[in-house]
């Protein structure tokens, strides 16, 4: 089933506005393509494709904001490739099959070819006979809580990886996480009614944080069920804001969810001129055993009154996020000790845009941009270039911060960012053209080997360097380009009717020279039954 990721056009037009100012050009057609084979190396046919736009700004973590771009869909051709036309930089990537092949695929970026490998999904399905019905989130190893979509059935497939699903049954809503692996089959055991269940109370409304689809539970009418009861989350509205207090318990005893004296009042103020900024929505969060969740929001008033749920004690795991009116998230990792009435400035210095060029000064689209939260790892976020080379940076907190770039097709660098004090031209940054290595995979029975994996990989990890991927030609030749001067070790497969043939080559140095790799059965060989 084709994944159902529908995201409003009018509020993507207004978050474009809002990233990249009035009079600038929207956002450009870029294209994602790549090929999808099996695990033998054969392309797929007939695969269906969709390209899953990143959340704005790297926020993953904040489900209740949508991203500036939609959810585009394809299938591949007799040879197993595709072609995307997408409007934002960088994305996840699901392939389906009807017969039961899966993959996804997280971090690809427009302009960068990929190589899908997909592989037998696994199955989903509740213990007592009847039909599944969740919506499905794919936690990928990034952070990103990538959104699937809802799916019902007797049974669902997923390709492998950990999941999160919110099961609807009945009146009620469960939540579960599964690691699925390739071809593996689960059956899903709901706890009884009168297990782990909340009650909802009259007046009360419970929700599961970063779970937007399943809407509000009003009235006492349902009642949330954790499947391994270890995470509650309780949302109650108050005249301060609305607010999500969260606790971590093995019971089913409830701790109090609200402590005297945790809202503090706090204004939104222009820093320009100091006037209230109405609407701006403040979201107060925390992080807890890795996860980051939203505790507590509210929207300020005419004055620019809002509040924040501060702690009673410094707590560096708690931050305040400021979305400015016009969606753009303006503020990110403001300490959240605040004092009584103490303003909360938001401008356009919390949003900033880079130019990336090559040595002959052309864009360099695709490229990414990653910046990492020192006290907390786990909100590391990424950006993506676009047809122009452009990477809108939101959410930046008000430090210098280090940014690290990689394309893919040049030498990787860091860039320092120092806060601005007065609006400047676009900063641009130069990323090296850095030099060749050139692959030439050959059979040890003789013959060039075409249409095979090659990965290059940094040994030492001190180069920053990603792992990168090319696929050999007819004539069993691929390039890496982009390479700073170390030694790189290469390794090659491909798995033709099922038999693996494979190499490795060490201390590869960029250069003229041509490094080959021979391919050699890792299977053995089949018994002579001649005999």
């Amino acid at each position: 089933m084709i994944v159902r990721h529908v995201l409003r056009t009018a509020l993507a037009l207004a978050l474009q506005a809002s990233l990249l100012g009035q009079g600038q050009h929207p956002l450009e057609t870029q294209e994602v393509l790549g090929r999808v084979r099996t695990e033998s190396g054969r392309g797929v046919a007939a695969a269906r494709v969709v390209f899953l736009p990143d959340p704005p700004h790297g926020l993953s973590w904040l489900g209740s904001i949508d991203g500036p771009g939609e959810a585009v869909a394809t299938t591949t051709q007799r040879d197993g490739r595709f072609r995307l036309a997408v409007a934002v930089p960088s994305g996840a990537v699901l392939v389906e099959t009807d017969d039961g092949l899966g993959a996804l695929v997280e971090r690809v970026a427009a302009g960068a070819p990929i190589a899908v490998e997909a592989r037998p999904v696994g199955e989903i399905a509740r213990d007592d006979g009847k039909a599944l019905d969740a919506d499905v989130r794919w936690l990928a190893r990034s952070g990103n809580a990538v959104p699937l979509g809802r799916r019902a059935g007797a049974a669902i497939r997923l390709p492998a990886g950990r999941h999160a699903l919110l099961v609807r049954d009945g009146e009620r809503l469960v939540e579960a996480r599964i690691d699925v692996a390739s071809g593996s089959r689960h059956r899903l055991a709901l706890p009884a009614r009168s297990g782990q269940a909340i009650a909802a109370d009259q007046g009360v409304t419970w929700r599961l944080a970063r779970w937007p689809e399943a809407g509000d539970l009003d009235g006492g009418s349902r009642s949330v069920v954790l499947l391994a009861p270890d995470r509650v989350l309780r949302l109650r509205r108050e005249a301060e804001g609305t607010c999500i207090a969260s606790s971590w318990t093995a019971t089913d005893a409830v701790p109090p969810a609200f402590p005297d004296g945790s809202w503090h009042p706090v204004r939104v103020v222009a820093a320009r001129g100091g006037g209230p900024v109405p609407g701006a929505r403040v979201l107060t969060v925390v992080a807890n055993a890795g996860e980051v969740l939203v505790l507590a929001e509210a929207r300020s008033g005419a004055d620019g009154a809002a509040a924040v749920m501060a702690s009673t004690a410094p707590d560096p795991w708690r931050r305040i996020v400021v979305i400015a009116p016009s969606g753009a998230v303006v503020g990110l990792g403001l300490d959240l000790v605040v004092a009584r009435g103490e303003p909360i400035a938001i401008d356009a210095d919390a949003i900033r845009r880079i130019r990336l060029v090559d040595e002959d000064g052309a864009a360099v689209a695709g490229a990414r941009v990653v910046l990492a939260d020192g006290a907390m790892p786990f909100l590391t976020r990424s950006f993506g270039a676009d047809a122009r080379g452009i990477v809108t940076l939101l959410a930046l907190p008000r430090r210098e911060v280090e940014l690290r770039v990689d394309s893919g097709r040049h030498v990787p660098r860091g860039i320092t960012l120092v806060p601005r004090d007065e609006d400047g031209d676009l900063a641009e940054f130069v990323l090296a053209r850095g030099a060749p290595v050139d692959v030439l995979v050959v059979r040890a029975r003789g013959g060039a080997a075409s249409d095979v994996d090659v990965e290059l990989r940094d040994p030492s990890g001190a180069l920053g360097l990603e792992p990168r991927v090319a696929v050999t030609d007819a004539a069993g030749r691929c390039r890496f380009e982009g390479l700073p001067f170390a030694a790189y070790t290469l390794f090659a497969s491909q798995a033709p009717g099922g038999v693996t043939w494979s190499g490795r080559r060490t201390g590869v140095q960029p250069g003229a020279e041509e490094w080959t790799i021979e391919l050699r059965s890792e299977d053995p060989p089949p018994p002579d039954r001649s005999r």
